[in-house]
């Protein structure tokens, strides 16, 4: 499904021709079904903002806060109602640039067997 931009919009930072940053948005309810269950949200137009990192080298530069402005605005353009975004409680960098976007930590709850903070930012104002 990677390459499917239907299910999936997989955004990168480069310098030069070196790849140093990259996140996605899930569009299918594959990635967004479990979280959707665990936070009672009743809406058919949900995504999940993930797979975000950034090169050690490039951190503090803003790359993060940059891809992910360009995802929410590519969900908004698809009439996307919600995001939703799991970050581990102690990645610190992670939890921060996804604040940013304005999302809040609604749970923070085992996914299989790992810890991670559900954030939950709602487009609904913004369509």
């Amino acid at each position: 499904m990677m390459f499917d931009d239907s299910k999936v919009i997989v955004y990168g930072a480069y310098d030069n021709n070196k790849l140093v940053g990259t996140a996605q948005l899930y569009l299918s309810e594959n990635y967004v079904e479990e979280i959707k269950q665990i936070l009672s949200l009743d809406s058919n137009s949900v995504a999940e903002l993930g797979g975000a990192l950034v090169l050690e080298e490039y951190r503090n530069k803003g790359i993060m806060k940059e891809l992910s402005k360009r995802l929410i605005e590519e969900a908004k353009n698809r009439s996307i109602e919600y995001i939703v975004i799991t970050v581990h409680p102690e990645n610190i960098a992670s939890n921060k640039a996804f604040s940013y976007t304005g999302a809040k930590v609604k749970q923070t709850v085992n996914l299989g067997e790992y810890l991670r903070n559900i954030y939950l930012l709602d487009l609904t104002d913004n369509i």
